[in-house]
C-alpha cells in the first residue's frame, strides 16, 4: 500500500511541474505578483515593522491581511465583479427611489439588501427603531418685487413648521450671520419679516449652523419665517435640504442663485424690499424602521468586533446615491469581498451595519448604541462611510482606544497600502462619524474621508444627488480598501 501511495505522489508532482513547464505566461505572471507584493508588502510589514505592531500581529492576522491586499489590489484582481457594487446599489435606487424615514422606499429598500445578503450567504437580521419622521408636502416659494413676480428654487428643511394652507407674504430682511441677526432683532428691524441668512462659505461645519439653528433664533424677535442660502460651495440652482431645529416658523433653503438676487434688491437703497410669498405643507410622526445587521462571525475571537457601516435611509431628494448609498454599500461590499473574494474565515468578528434615520437625527445610530454598548461581544473598531465615495484619501481615527500600539499598527496597514499603489492609503487623526461617535468612548471610531476637498458637498441633500455622480471604480476602490482595514484588530481582551 505504501508502494502505491508514493506512486501516486510521485505521478502528481510531475504532472504539476508539467503544467507549470507548459505555461510560461502564468508562470511569469505569478513571479510578477510575488515581486510586487515580496518586494512590497512583505518589505513594509518586515522592514518597517514596529514592537507595537508585532504586539498585535496575531490578532490581526498580517498574513491575513496580506492576502487580502494581494487578492484585491495584486496585478489581475480586478475582474467582471468590478462593478458590481455600483450596478447593486443602482438597481436599488432605480427600483425604489429615495429613501427618507417613514417612507416605504426606505423599508423595501431595508428588505432589498436583508434579501440580497442572504442570497449571499451572510448571517443577516434587522432591529427595529421607533423614529421620527417629517414627510414633505406641496411647498413653494415667490419672489414679488414692483417689476416682476419669479418663482424661486427652495426646499423646506427637515422638521420645519409648515405655513398656513395660504401660506406666508412678507417682506425680507437680508443679514449676512448671526450677528448681524441678532442687532436687527434687537433693534425691532425683524418682526413680521422673512429673515434670510447670506453667509460666507468657508467649510461645511462652519455653515450647518446657519441651516439647522437658524429658525429658532429668528423666531425669537418676531420673524414669521426663516430663509438660509443653501449649505454648499457650489450650486447650479440646486437647494440643499437637511435638517433643522423645530421651531414655530417655517423654515427653507434657497439656491445660492436665488438668495443671491434677493441679497442684492435687499441692499439697493432706492427700490423697496424684495417681498417673499412661501408655502410649505408637511407632516410629521413616528413609525418603525430598522437597523440591518449583517455579520460574518469569528472562528478565534467571536466576541471581539469590528464594525463598518453606512445609513441606508436619505433624503427625499434625488436618490440618495452619494449619501449615503455609497456608504452602506461599502460597508456591505466590504464584507462580500471578504467572503467572496479573498474567501478569509476571519479571526474576530466582522458586522456591517446600515443604520436607518441617520438624516433626521442619527436614530438608527444611537438606538444601535443604546441596544448593544453593554453586550459580552465588544464592538473594538467602528468605521463608517458618510462623506460619499468620490476620489479615495483613506480613514481618519479617533477613540479612546486609539493609543500608541492601536496607531502603530493602522500606520504599518497605511505604509503596506501606499506601497503597493492603493489610492485610499492614508491613515490620519479625525471626527469618527455621526452614527459610530458613541463608540469613541469604548473603541477606535473613525470615517472614510475623499480627496477632493468639499466637492461631495455640491450633490450632499439635493436633486442632483444620483448614481450619474458614483464612479463605480472609485466605489470599488473603497470597499476593498475597508476590508482590509476590517480585518485589523487592535485591543481585544
Amino acid at each position: 500500500m505504501t508502494r502505491y501511495l508514493v506512486l501516486l505522489l510521485v505521478a502528481l508532482l510531475a504532472i504539476g511541474a508539467a503544467n507549470v513547464s507548459a505555461s510560461p505566461t502564468h508562470s511569469r505572471a505569478r513571479k510578477h505578483q510575488q515581486y510586487r507584493h515580496t518586494n512590497g508588502v512583505q518589505a513594509v510589514m518586515a522592514g518597517h515593522e514596529s514592537a507595537r505592531w508585532a504586539q498585535h500581529r496575531r490578532l490581526s492576522s498580517s498574513a491575513t491581511i496580506h492576502h487580502a491586499v494581494q487578492t484585491l489590489f495584486g496585478p489581475g484582481a480586478r475582474n467582471t465583479t468590478d462593478k458590481l457594487a455600483w450596478d447593486r446599489l443602482a438597481e436599488l435606487t432605480d427600483t425604489y427611489g429615495p429613501r427618507p424615514g417613514g417612507s416605504q422606499g426606505l423599508e423595501k429598500s431595508i428588505d432589498w439588501m436583508v434579501e440580497l445578503a442572504k442570497k449571499d450567504g451572510f448571517d443577516v437580521y434587522t432591529e427595529e427603531v421607533p423614529i421620527k419622521y417629517w414627510r414633505r408636502g406641496v411647498e413653494s416659494a415667490t419672489l414679488i418685487t414692483d417689476t416682476w413676480t419669479t418663482p424661486l428654487h427652495m426646499d423646506g428643511l427637515g422638521f420645519s413648521a409648515p405655513t398656513p394652507k395660504d401660506g406666508i407674504e412678507a417682506e425680507v430682511f437680508v443679514v449676512n450671520g448671526f450677528d448681524e441677526l441678532d442687532q436687527a432683532g434687537a433693534a425691532g428691524k425683524l418682526k413680521g419679516k422673512i429673515v434670510l441668512v447670506v453667509y460666507e462659505w468657508t467649510k461645511y461645519s462652519e455653515a450647518l449652523k446657519y441651516r439647522t439653528t437658524g429658525a429658532k433664533r429668528a423666531e425669537k424677535w418676531g420673524a414669521v419665517a426663516y430663509l438660509v442660502r443653501s449649505v454648499t460651495p457650489f450650486s447650479m440652482r440646486t437647494p440643499h435640504t437637511g435638517n433643522s431645529q423645530t421651531a414655530g416658523i417655517p423654515a427653507a433653503a434657497l439656491a445660492v442663485e436665488d438668495a443671491n438676487i434677493l441679497a442684492r434688491i435687499f441692499a439697493r437703497d432706492h427700490v423697496a424690499a424684495p417681498r417673499v410669498r412661501l408655502v410649505m405643507q408637511s407632516e410629521t410622526g413616528v413609525s418603525m424602521s430598522r437597523n440591518t445587521v449583517v455579520e460574518m462571525r469569528g472562528t478565534e475571537r467571536p466576541n471581539d468586533v469590528v464594525l463598518v457601516g453606512g445609513h441606508i435611509d436619505s433624503w427625499d431628494k434625488g436618490v440618495g446615491a452619494q449619501d449615503d448609498g455609497t456608504g452602506f454599500m461599502s460597508a456591505y461590499h466590504a464584507l462580500y469581498l471578504l467572503k467572496h473574494r479573498v474567501q478569509v474565515q476571519p479571526a474576530h468578528t466582522l458586522r456591517a451595519v446600515l443604520f436607518t434615520a441617520e438624516e433626521t437625527g442619527v436614530q438608527g445610530g444611537d438606538a444601535y448604541y443604546a441596544a448593544h454598548v453593554n453586550d459580552e461581544a465588544k464592538i473594538r473598531v467602528a468605521l463608517e462611510v458618510d462623506e460619499g465615495v468620490l476620489t479615495p484619501r483613506g480613514l481618519v481615527l479617533d477613540g479612546t482606544k486609539l493609543d500608541g500600539a492601536a496607531w502603530d499598527m493602522y500606520q504599518e496597514i497605511s505604509a503596506m497600502l501606499k506601497e503597493v499603489g492603493v489610492r485610499g492609503w492614508r491613515v490620519e487623526r479625525g471626527y469618527a462619524g455621526a452614527d459610530v461617535a458613541k463608540w469613541c468612548k469604548h473603541a477606535v471610531c473613525g470615517q472614510w474621508m475623499n480627496d477632493t476637498g468639499d466637492y461631495y458637498f455640491r450633490y450632499h441633500h439635493t436633486p442632483a444627488d444620483m448614481m450619474d455622480a458614483v464612479d463605480p471604480v472609485d466605489l470599488e476602490d473603497v470597499a476593498s480598501t475597508l476590508a482590509i482595514l476590517a480585518l485589523a484588530l487592535p485591543h481585544a481582551e
